[in-house]
């Protein structure tokens, strides 16, 4: 019995020690290729290329490669080795290159380092837009980067195209055809591909509207502790803004529809507000005097709001309500809309 287990443990010893030798040349041949002392590249395929996009580098004495860096940011390229031979090797844009011309510095298992010239594209990325309301036939600008090369502009999940006015690598200024889609992002298309904004924007064309340029017939203003007028002075869209000069202390805006609006089929209320001098919060803004959200509106700067009627807590809607807290301040209202 004693021998048995003597030789068990030989057994398991030599395993063991195979096992670490065969890791130790595993790891000795790093790649199916040799390291050249005098590395030629030729060409890189595509020239230019967008995040997480595929590459070849074809030339002589490629082998061994150990790294892959792209020089802008020094950000780091991994790829497999089996994927490399004295010809050629394969890899992707790392999802973190900073899109630019640059050079991509590649270093073999002898020391040896050389570079190619290549250019990493993006999508377009958008950081602000004129308005998320739009007219048919009116036209909007977005803000952002990477749109000198943008091709197409869609709704979103259909073909409907959307004109190209203008494009600059900072602006992108699109025309909206008629359609009755009452909401829709878009799907912006460029060199690097295509993306789909996170921002959906609204038809007001086919949205409720409370105020466009004037109160809506049969809406009648209650409010009190204001004075309230159309005005052109300032204007978010159209040719003019509801303006609201709040008198006093908790003055507020009162609304009553003569109609009441079945608000069934409607998924958002939307608006546009221009803030004071100081900021500012609208403490009650409510249907029906049910449901109080607290608007909070930034100094001297149109913020756009767009609130899930399920916030509101109503099926349908007689009276709008929106009152300030504490001493008056004029603000300017334009777009006030519901939204399918």
């Amino acid at each position: 019995m004693k021998r048995l287990n003597y030789l068990r443990n030989i057994g398991a010893v030599m395993s063991l020690t195979c096992f670490m030798l065969v890791g130790c040349v595993k790891d000795k041949d790093y790649s199916l290729s040799s390291a050249s002392n005098n590395p030629v590249p030729d060409a890189i395929a595509p020239g230019e290329g967008a995040s997480n996009a595929s590459l070849t580098l074809t030339g002589k004495g490629l082998g061994d490669i150990r790294t892959i860096i792209f020089d802008n940011g020094n950000i780091i390229a991994n790829f497999n080795p089996a994927f490399n031979t004295d010809n050629a090797i394969l890899f992707r844009v790392p999802v973190d290159a900073i899109p630019a011309s640059q050079n991509i510095v590649f270093t073999n298992g002898l020391g040896k380092s050389f570079s190619v010239p290549f250019k990493v594209i993006a999508l377009p990325l958008i950081t602000d837009v004129s308005n998320y309301n739009f007219q048919q036939n009116g036209t909007l600008t977005l803000t952002g980067k990477y749109f000198e090369k943008v091709e197409s502009v869609t709704f979103a999940g259909t073909t409907t195209q959307l004109e190209v006015v203008a494009k600059t690598a900072t602006t992108l200024t699109i025309k909206f055809p008629v359609t009755t889609l009452t909401r829709s992002k878009l799907t912006i298309v460029n060199d690097a591909g295509a993306m789909t904004t996170k921002e959906e924007f609204v038809n007001l064309d086919l949205a409720y509207g409370v105020f466009k340029d004037a109160l809506a017939p049969g809406i009648n203003d209650w409010s009190w502790g204001t004075l309230n007028s159309v005005s052109t002075e300032n204007v978010k869209s159209g040719s003019a803004s509801w303006k609201v000069a709040y008198n006093g202390t908790w003055g507020g805006v009162q609304l009553n529809f003569s109609q009441p609006v079945d608000l069934t089929p409607y998924k958002y209320v939307s608006f546009w507000i221009k803030g004071a001098a100081v900021d500012k919060n609208i403490a009650k803004f409510n249907f029906n005097w049910a449901k109080d959200n607290v608007v909070k509106v930034p100094a001297n700067v149109w913020t756009y709001y767009k609130i899930d009627l399920t916030e509101m807590n109503a099926s349908t809607l007689t009276t709008w309500v929106m009152q300030i807290e504490d001493a008056g301040e004029t603000l300017y209202m334009d777009d006030l809309i519901l939204i399918k």
